[in-house]
């Protein structure tokens, strides 16, 4: 039993550790109404 279960255990301290960052609202003030409607979501390549 080497590294195993104290890397496990790293792992899962580090999902709990940023559980409230999950949780926080995003610093904009948008209401729902805002978000309601028709989006168009582009993707263009980068040029080389």
């Amino acid at each position: 039993m080497g590294a195993g279960p104290s890397l496990l255990l790293a792992a899962l301290l580090l999902l709990l550790s940023g559980d409230g960052a999950v949780r926080c609202d995003t610093p904009a003030n948008c209401t729902y109404l805002d978000l309601l409607g028709t989006w168009v979501f582009q993707d263009h390549k980068k040029k080389k």
